[in-house]
């Protein structure tokens, strides 16, 4: 059992130090929180009589609306799926995050995310997709 423990923690290690020089300077390149991009819209002709004329859809079909004018029932299904605790955390959630990188080691590869709702804004909008424990960390920092 102690050996097995042993290879274990062998195992970890080798699999984190070689990210420990990036996690160290990760901050450095983080300094300032910049604007995102708008999202793709449609976009809506007028007649002079305020009739739509027609409607010319970007890429994706959108239209932005408030988060009041998004149902609850809606907002509690996002959540409830995305991020349980999102009223509870300050963008990171560290259960969450060891719960995922426990059950990754233990499947050998990526079998399931931490990130909370606000880690996923920061990794879609400002970051690449790249997995790693330096994008992780500016994800945090932001």
């Amino acid at each position: 059992m102690i050996v097995l423990a042993g290879v274990g923690t062998a195992a970890l290690s080798a699999a984190l130090v070689p990210q420990a020089a990036s996690l160290v300077t990760a901050h450095q390149e983080t300094a300032s929180i910049p604007e995102l991009d708008p999202l793709a819209q449609r976009s809506v002709m007028y007649a002079a009589d305020g009739s739509v004329m027609a409607v010319l859809k970007a890429e994706e079909n959108r239209k932005p609306v408030t988060l009041a004018e998004i149902p609850q029932p809606v907002i509690d299904t996002v959540l409830a799926v995305e991020d349980a605790e999102f009223y509870q955390h300050r963008g990171v959630n560290a259960r969450s995050l060891i719960r995922a990188l426990l059950a990754n080691v233990s499947a050998g590869g990526v079998t399931q995310g931490g990130s909370t709702i606000t880690q996923q804004v920061v990794k879609n909008a400002l970051l690449t997709p790249k997995r790693d424990a330096n994008r992780k960390l500016k994800e945090a920092i932001y």
